[in-house]
């Protein structure tokens, strides 16, 4: 809690038209998709903490944040732009209120007669990694597309959440493999704490 040290920031710049419209329908589609994109964290009595999976009404929960900079100078859209992405890297999730990612667009002016945005987003690291910011990439890029040329997005059902893999990643380790490794990263990241903070 209250560290950015587990945040995952990216950006896009895009030239070119872009339908806010269409990506916000393709985000509340993904987030309906993947239940990491609808959970936060809880604690039990005992300390340990699980994951918990917020429902999502598709239509009103979630709204894209869009930024407007186009009546922005050069030199003052310039240090705007700087300030979002370095807001968006260093700015902490709250694991126990979610959600564990954030996405925005920044409208820029015109270049060439071209519109230009970017999209900024960041997950945490609990409910990603690389291989998962490649996936909702190419999931959001497929939406947007079909979106914006027939009005739908027909993904099919995941067959496997992450859940599901948690579970079983659990039950294909015993509890002394656990502690094993346990012991070993405690050992090998001693005096490592305030690194890792």
């Amino acid at each position: 809690p209250n560290s950015a040290a587990f945040n995952m920031p990216g950006a896009f710049k895009v030239k070119g038209n872009l339908n806010v419209v269409a990506l916000e329908a393709v985000m509340k589609n993904i987030i309906c998709r993947h239940e990491t994109l609808r959970m936060h964290l809880e604690v039990d009595t005992i300390g340990d903490a699980f994951m918990v999976v917020d429902e999502f009404n598709n239509s009103d929960q979630w709204v894209l944040p869009i930024v407007d900079l186009r009546h922005l100078s050069p030199n003052d859209l310039q240090k705007k732009i700087a300030l979002q992405l370095r807001a968006n890297e260093t700015t902490p999730f709250n694991l126990h209120k979610g959600p564990l990612f954030r996405l925005q667009v920044l409208v820029l002016p015109k270049e060439d007669g071209l519109e230009q945005h970017i999209i900024i987003f960041c997950m945490h690291h609990i409910v990603s990694d690389g291989r998962s910011v490649e996936v909702l990439t190419q999931e959001i890029t497929e939406g947007y597309l079909a979106i914006t040329a027939t009005g739908s997005m027909n993904l099919p059902d995941l067959m496997v959440q992450y859940s599901d893999y948690a579970l079983w990643q659990q039950t294909q380790f015993n509890s002394q493999l656990i502690d094993t490794q346990v012991t070993y990263w405690t050992n090998t990241l001693k005096g490592c704490e305030s690194l890792l903070r």
